[in-house]
């Protein structure tokens, strides 16, 4: 059957246009945020960073695929692909946000300073943006102290704290040496700080033999016969 030259016209521009068309860029951006959006937390907000408006891809014939790589700090980037009729992948930046309040301090603070409740306060922060974590609960930091100087408006976190030294190098402390039901008990020098659970060396005071014991108190360390 001989079809009519019109519509023998009409179906080459039909095709034409078919072969030329492109890929919206609003599309991309929309796919890479979904995905960016799927791996972070429910509160989370994303924004796909500009994308070059000259960027002319084909259209793709399927359902985008869009796939994030592991996410370093705010911004995510995500590898959007078509795998029909013509496969292209591109990447597509995100940048990330999720306000919520973090724990911060009021003052500046020293090295070795006992955190409490006077010296925090909650405040918003992108916690997207705080590669070293933070703290949201005052209960967390119980018994922790600063490792270093920080100033105020800082927000704190683990690597900013550490376990509060009940021994420190050099005191003086009770060694107590058990075997059973026997407990025997001496003085020793702290050869090492530690805190609760830390097992320290101490050297005996009489006869300067090194042991190495587990601290259980302020002052006090538990060695095993």
């Amino acid at each position: 059957m001989k079809l009519p030259c019109a519509v023998l016209l009409l179906l080459a521009s039909t095709l034409a246009v078919a072969a030329d068309a492109v890929q919206p860029i609003e599309s991309l951006r929309s796919a890479a945020v979904a995905a960016a959006r799927a791996q972070a937390s429910p509160s989370a907000q994303a924004e796909a960073l500009a994308l070059d408006e000259r960027l002319r891809l084909p259209a793709c014939g399927e359902a985008l695929r869009a796939a994030p790589e592991p996410q370093r700090g705010a911004q995510a980037r995500v590898a959007v692909s078509c795998g029909a009729p013509v496969a292209w992948t591109v990447y597509v930046s995100v940048r990330l946000t999720d306000i919520r309040p973090v724990l911060t301090l009021v003052r500046g603070v020293q090295r070795g300073e006992t955190v409490d409740a006077a010296m925090l306060v909650p405040q918003d922060r992108d916690i997207a943006s705080l590669p070293y974590g933070y703290y949201s609960d005052p209960a967390q930091l119980a018994g922790r102290q600063l490792r270093r100087p920080a100033n105020a408006g800082s927000v704190l976190s683990p690597d900013m704290v550490e376990a509060q030294k009940l021994v420190r190098r050099g005191d003086l402390v009770t060694v107590i040496g058990r075997a059973g039901p026997v407990e025997v008990r001496s003085q020793g020098k702290a050869l090492r700080d530690g805190a609760a659970g830390d097992r320290i060396p101490v050297e005996n005071s009489s006869s300067r033999r090194v042991v190495e014991g587990q601290v259980t108190s302020g002052g006090q360390v538990e060695v095993r016969l």
